[in-house]
């Protein structure tokens, strides 16, 4: 079990990126393994064991650090190494392997059409050796899903998902009928667009106005009031001490206080 996050917060872009991507396939195959849902929980992964990981058909499947894919069926299991193969080629490649395992007439895996960003992977390039940072990364997640699990259950708390668009773990607490589909959003991003480092948020839906008042959080986390709002703690402030869990009770209570007064 991860305890503790790990030592370093800055310098994992190219580590991120690569198993953002990575994700994708992940994300494909599970999506022709299970039955579709209207809120796309089918494409989403879960941390297991430190690995990116999905399942469903008997098959189990997982991508560690550098770049190896572990599909397992009854017993037994197939590697496909993502360095030096584009998206396209793994995706046609993940049938073949599923038939080896003993799967009758497998799903086509098709890409899914996901927003992602900019890198030569998307544009057709194959994955290279991936870099020790996605160890890192991979390590901040297990960290973060750890977190994100331990929060207290309640009513309206929905299960933790990794989801391979945004790359974040992530669970929603809709805050009741009564609240218009007021929301609050806890989860963990190994980094994105608005911070290049990782960070644990709390979102909160609706958007209050750009003009709302929120209230002081614990000292180390902050307010995000641009494209979305929601507390945010980063990964630098955890490695200086400051307590994740403590900052998601807190952004989760003032955050509910913001939505239902």
């Amino acid at each position: 079990m991860v305890t503790r996050p790990p030592t370093r917060s800055e310098g994992l872009r190219e580590g991120r990126l690569q198993l953002h991507y990575a994700a994708q396939v992940l994300g494909a195959l599970g999506a022709s393994l299970k039955p579709m849902q209207s809120d796309h929980s089918h494409t989403a992964l879960e941390m297991r064991a430190g690995r990116l990981h999905v399942a469903g058909h008997g098959i189990e499947a997982s991508l560690d650090g550098s770049g190896a894919l572990v599909i397992a069926r009854s017993g037994n299991a197939r590697t496909v190494p993502l360095p030096g193969c584009t998206l396209e080629e793994v995706l046609l490649e993940l049938p073949k392997v599923l038939r080896m395992l003993g799967v009758r007439d497998p799903k086509p895996v098709k890409r899914l059409q996901h927003d992602l960003p900019e890198h030569p992977i998307g544009a057709g390039e194959p994955f290279e050796g991936f870099p020790i940072e996605s160890d890192v990364v991979l390590r901040w997640l297990a960290f973060g899903w750890q977190v994100i699990a331990a929060l207290e259950p309640r009513p309206g708390l929905q299960p933790l998902r990794l989801w391979p668009h945004h790359f974040d773990a992530a669970r929603l607490w809709r805050l009741g009928a009564t609240q218009s589909g007021a929301a609050l959003g806890f989860g963990a991003s190994p980094g994105d667009a608005h911070y290049d480092e990782p960070y644990f948020y709390v979102t909160l839906w609706p958007r209050p106005d750009a003009d709302a008042h929120l209230p002081d959080l614990i000292e180390g986390a902050h307010w995000h009031r641009e494209g979305w709002t929601g507390a945010v703690l980063l990964g630098a402030r955890v490695l200086d001490g400051v307590d994740p869990h403590a900052v998601l009770r807190d952004a989760g209570t003032k955050g509910m206080q913001v939505l239902t007064s």
